[in-house]
This record gives structure tokens, sequence and C-alpha cells, in this order.
């Protein structure tokens, strides 16, 4: 599910800025950056994120600004100056050189000038860092929980909409092995010149065609797998466990749709797995 979710924790000395972004996605993909010397959070705020979080791609940013965090302080190597000025002052005694070494001069002496960079001090840091992403989270889940309330009803919506048509499959199934059988009767009838008719072999073929055509299962399975589809829709982290029963009413929806021996049962099959095609995009961006 899409969300975004933001938080600034400010002390005084110190500022958090925390930013998530999240994307559809089947699994749960999190992309950690920080700014230099937070890397220390990287683990928990993995575990925070997918202690709230299922599925996702997530881009999350924790950087940080003040007193505690990384910096850097100029060295100067002050004995190895002094010695380049005694041997600058020797030389222009000995020779009889003019000029004098200036600041310049003595900048570009080789490994005169390091910097010392120091670690940021992570005992203070981590309570505030850890405070800043769970308020960004929060901030994430409240947008996420928003969309999942419309992306509920509307997929209510499309499962009415699949009641409406099992009821509508369930009528065009009846009666059509009776409404074949006559048929049948009809055309050996015709074709026979009313010769007499080997009603054995008619309940024959008839017993066949009822077995192949016959749906009753497929609609008593499909109508369980939507009432545990509805069960199961109002509940958290049910977004691999939705996969699967839709998963399963596809199964049923292809079968149905197989056994058709009619135009308005086909055209009611299609409807079907639109139907249910379009509950399973949904479906893989429901945590």
């Amino acid at each position: 599910m899409t969300g975004y979710g933001k938080s600034v924790l400010d002390n005084g000395d110190i500022s958090v800025k925390v930013e998530i972004k999240s994307v559809n996605s089947r699994y749960l993909d999190v992309n950690f950056k920080c700014t230099r010397g937070l890397s220390f959070m990287e683990e928990k705020v993995r575990a925070m994120l997918k202690d709230r979080i299922d599925r996702g791609k997530i881009d999350i940013y924790v950087g940080i600004r003040g007193e505690y965090t990384d910096k850097k302080e100029v060295q100067v190597d002050e004995d190895t100056v002094a010695a380049y000025i005694e041997a600058f002052s020797k030389l222009r005694k000995k020779y009889g050189l003019r000029g004098k070494a200036d600041l310049s001069m003595i900048a570009s002496i080789p490994n005169l000038l390091t910097i010392d960079e120091t670690e940021p001090d992570e005992e203070m840091l981590a309570p505030y860092v850890t405070s800043a992403v769970r308020s960004a989270i929060d901030n994430l889940m409240e947008m996420k929980e928003t969309e999942g309330r419309a992306i509920e009803k509307d997929m209510l919506l499309k499962v009415s909409e699949m009641n409406g048509t099992v009821a509508e499959i369930e009528k065009y199934s009846e009666g059509i092995t009776s409404a074949y059988a006559q048929k049948l009767r009809e055309r050996i009838k015709e074709l026979t010149d009313d010769a007499t008719l080997d009603e054995a072999r008619l309940a024959q073929e008839v017993a066949y065609f009822a077995d192949r055509s016959c749906i009753d299962e497929e609609i008593t399975r499909l109508r369980s797998h939507i009432s545990q589809f509805e069960e199961n829709l109002p509940k958290r982290n049910i977004g691999r466990k939705l996969d699967f029963i839709i998963q399963e009413m596809n199964r049923e929806s292809n079968t149905i749709a197989s056994k058709s021996v009619s135009i308005d049962l086909t055209n009611s099959a299609i409807e079907l797995k639109n139907i249910v095609e379009k509950l399973r995009e949904q479906a893989q961006n429901i945590e």
C-alpha cells in the first residue's frame, strides 16, 4: 500500500528528521539511507518497520544535525612546521637567501594537515532516532489505514457483484440437463425418421452430459470462498491469506467456464473471472 510519513524531533541540541515512503509490493523491501554516523541504527530501524509493516517497497531516510553528531577537526603537525621553519632559516643564512616562510608555503608541506573525524555518541543518539522513526511510522500507518478503508469498501462492492454473478450462474445451470435431454431426443428422432429410440443409450448420454456440465460443487466451494473472504477482509495482516482465497476463487471460476454449455452461462463465467481478477490486483496491495 502507498503512504508517506515524516517526523522531525528537535530538542535544541540535535534535530532528527525521518521520511518514509511506501509503494505497493507483494513483499517487504526496505531501502535505508541515513546521514553519516547513523548506520549503527539500520538494523534497529529495519526491525521497527518489519514489526509494523508486512508488505511494500519502503524508502526511509534518517538525518541528524547538531551536537553529539560526528565532528571533523583539522590537526596540524606543529613539530613538522617548526622543523621546516628552522630548515628554511638555516638555508637563508647559509646561502644569503631572501624571503620568509609564509602560510601558503607551510600549507603546501605534504601530510602537514590531517582531519580527525570523531564518531557520534551512539548511546546518546539512539533514543532520539528511535522516537523519530516511531513517529514517522505512525504517520505512515495512519495514511495507509485511510487507503486501506477505501480499498476495503471497494472490495466489498466487488464481492457483492460476485454474489450476484454466482446467483446468475446458478440460475442458468438449472434445468440444463433436462433441456439437453429433450433436444437430444428431438434431434435423434429427426435423424432416424421417428424410429424406435434407444432409451438406455439416451439415458447414458444424458448422464455423461450431466456429469460433465454439473457445476454444483464449484458453486458451493465458490460461495464458501466468498464467505471466508468477507470474514477475513476487516482483519489485519491478511494480505497473503486473501491472495490464497482469491487463487481458489479463480480456480473455481475457470472450472465453471470450462463446463459452460450455454452462452448465458459463459458470459456470466467471464464476468465472474473479471471480478476475481480485480480483487486479485487489489489484494496484492493489502497488508
